[in-house]
């Protein structure tokens, strides 16, 4: 199957996955606010912060390709980098949840290595970010026409 890994057609579709993103930072400060409310008083820097992964990973990038005019990614390249941005997010989450609660165990045991887990959200989200910039930058370099392997 052949598709490309750009849209065409990109004024609209930048603007509205921009605006998309926005909803879901709000929706990332309500809950924040609302867990930080019935937290006692106890606060985390992942839970403050929540709302800026979409922000920087989603509004900020999709505001510039409306505003530049660039084709919107879309295939695999797309997916990667939404679920990157996402994986982040749920990361901050997860970790900002833990250090409200006082659960001070984030290590695991991993193949008899000590991995602190909470951090592979933000190194699995960097590497499906970086993954779908690069085929992003591939499908603009060779053109529209570009296979990709699902979508």
């Amino acid at each position: 199957m052949s598709t490309s890994a750009i849209n065409t057609k990109p004024k609209k579709k930048n603007r509205r996955i921009a605006v998309a993103y926005l909803a879901v930072c709000a929706f990332c400060g309500f809950f924040s606010s609302v867990y930080f409310r019935f937290s006692h008083g106890v606060s985390s820097d992942y839970m403050v912060f929540l709302c800026l992964y979409p922000f920087v990973g989603g509004v900020v990038p999709y505001t510039a390709l409306y505003l530049t005019k660039l084709p919107t990614p879309k295939g695999i390249a797309a997916h990667c980098y939404n679920w990157g941005v996402a994986t982040i997010a749920i990361g901050s989450m997860i970790r900002g949840i833990i250090d409200i609660s006082g659960y001070v165990v984030t290590h695991v045991t991993l193949l008899g290595i000590e991995v602190n887990y909470t951090k592979l959200y933000f190194v699995a989200g960097g590497l499906l970010m970086a993954y779908g910039i690069v085929l992003y930058v591939i499908g603009l370099v060779m053109g529209a026409k570009q296979k990709t392997v699902a979508n």
